[in-house]
């Protein structure tokens, strides 16, 4: 069996050291998720992508004090009060959350991706199951952004 000395020891010691680290040390996560465009179902409703017609919804205006970290933190903290809401997802730029309704408990996904150069926060909200929705996607993120209106978003 050979020798290996000392130096090459540690050489493939720390080449393994820096191979299982580096990805998790030294990674970038995205300053913008990407919020999917809705399926041609009526179930959906986005802010990103104005050309998709009865899925569009305006996304939210903050007012002009309201900074991302405080954005998504009176975000999460409105919807730790609500019921039936299971936080899949919250960054210092995005939140992810899962409603299930009340009747049939199917569930929802609704994200929120706040955007720095538009000091805009980008929603979609999307039926997991089934094809119409009957408009409940747009009525809570219009409910929610109404109840959000004196902390956090402005009325235009």
């Amino acid at each position: 069996m050979p020798k290996v000395n000392f130096v090459n020891q540690l050489i493939i010691i720390l080449s393994m050291f820096f191979v299982t680290i580096t990805p998790a040390v030294f990674s970038k996560e995205s300053p913008l998720e990407k919020l999917k465009k809705c399926p041609s179902s009526p179930n959906c409703v986005s802010s990103v992508y104005k050309e998709d017609g009865d899925h569009y919804i305006k996304p939210w205006v903050l007012h002009a004090n309201v900074d991302s970290s405080e954005a998504i933190k009176k975000i999460v903290d409105f919807l730790k009060k609500k019921e039936n809401i299971s936080i899949i997802k919250s960054s210092h730029h995005y939140v992810h959350v899962q409603v299930r309704t009340q009747i049939f408990k199917f569930v929802d996904d609704v994200e929120f991706q706040f955007n720095p150069d538009e000091k805009v926060l980008h929603i979609r909200s999307a039926s997991q199951t089934g094809y119409y929705d009957f408009g409940a996607n747009r009525k809570r993120l219009l409910e929610w952004k109404e109840a959000l209106r004196e902390s956090l978003v402005e009325s235009k």
